[in-house]
C-alpha cells in the first residue's frame, strides 16, 4: 500500500466538483461519483486507490452534486471538454472511465463525445428514463428532479472503439436494470451471484476489486475470468439474450423477456 495519495482540487462550478491525482503512467483514469448518502452534499471522492492504480495513474474524480445522470443541458460536454484538456495538460496517451450505479451510467456515456479506451461500470443503470425504466422505483427522489432526458438509454449511446465492462448483480431487485443491458463485440457484460447493487463491495470483500478493475483496464480477459471464477461469475454471450423491452411497452402489453436472465455462461 502506497503512502496517502496527493488528491487536490481542480475545478468547480455550480453542480460540478473535480479533484486531480497526478500519477506517473501515461493513463488518466475518469471516475464519476455515485449518488453518495447525502442528498444536500458533494458526493466524497470514491475508487480514490482503484482509480489511481494505487498511485500509478493520473486520475479525475468528478461529482455532479444534481445527481443528473449527465441529463443537466451542457454538463457531458463540459465534463468532456475538462477530461480533453487535462488529458492533453498531462500527456495522457490512454482514457479510460470508472464509477458506481449513477457513477457507471456516466462512466458509459463519455466516450459518446470524447475518446476514452476503456469504461469500466459497477452496477450502472441501464437508463433512468420513465418510459425505459420506468418499472425500476429506486432513486425516484433525484430521478423526479430531471425535467429533460438526453440520454434515454445508456445502449443508444455505446460505440465500437470503446472496449466496455459491465457489471451486475444477480438478485432479481437489479433486474430492471441489469436485463435491459444487451452484450455485443465490444461490451462484457458479468453477472456475479448472490450479489444485488453492491458490486465494487462485494469485490472488495473478496479483495479483487483493484485487481479486477486493473484486468479490465488492460484488458486482461484470462486474468479477470481467474479473479472472478471463486465468485461463481457468469458473463452473457453477445446475441445470446434478448434485453427487457422498455418498460412503457410492457405497460402497452409488449413482451417481457427479463425471465431469460439467467442465459449467460460461467467465466
Amino acid at each position: 500500500m502506497s503512502a496517502a495519495l496527493d488528491i487536490r482540487a481542480y475545478r468547480q462550478s455550480p453542480g460540478l466538483v473535480v479533484h486531480a491525482f497526478r500519477g506517473t503512467s501515461d493513463a488518466l483514469n475518469v471516475c464519476f461519483a455515485g449518488i453518495g448518502l447525502g442528498p444536500d452534499e458533494v458526493q466524497p471522492i470514491e475508487f480514490a486507490r482503484t482509480a489511481t492504480m494505487d498511485g500509478r495513474d493520473n486520475a479525475l474524480f468528478i461529482s455532479d452534486g444534481t445527481r443528473s445522470w449527465f441529463n443537466r443541458p451542457g454538463l457531458l460536454e463540459n465534463v468532456a471538454k475538462l477530461v480533453e484538456e487535462y488529458a492533453a495538460e498531462i500527456g495522457a496517451r490512454i482514457v479510460r472511465t470508472l464509477g458506481h450505479s449513477m457513477g457507471g451510467f456516466m462512466a458509459l456515456i463519455l466516450p459518446s463525445v470524447t475518446r476514452v479506451d476503456v469504461a469500466v461500470a459497477y452496477a450502472p443503470q441501464a437508463s433512468v428514463h420513465p418510459e425505459i425504466a420506468g418499472d425500476d422505483m429506486r432513486w425516484m427522489n433525484w430521478r423526479a428532479r430531471i425535467g429533460t432526458h438526453r440520454i434515454r438509454s445508456v445502449t443508444d449511446h455505446l460505440n465500437d472503439t470503446t472496449r466496455y465492462y459491465v457489471f451486475h448483480g444477480k438478485h432479481p431487485r437489479e433486474r430492471f436494470q441489469r436485463d435491459r443491458f444487451a452484450p455485443r463485440e465490444n461490451l462484457m457484460h458479468i453477472v456475479i451471484p448472490a450479489t444485488v447493487h453492491n458490486v465494487p463491495q462485494r469485490l472488495r470483500r473478496a479483495g479483487i476489486l483493484d485487481k479486477v478493475t486493473g484486468a479490465c483496464f488492460d484488458g486482461r480477459l484470462t486474468a479477470l475470468r481467474e479473479l472472478l471464477a471463486p465468485l461463481g461469475a457468469r458473463y452473457r454471450k453477445p446475441g445470446s439474450f434478448e434485453p427487457i423491452a422498455p418498460s412503457a411497452d410492457l405497460v402497452a402489453g409488449g413482451p417481457d423477456t427479463s425471465l431469460a436472465g439467467d442465459n449467460h455462461d460461467q467465466l
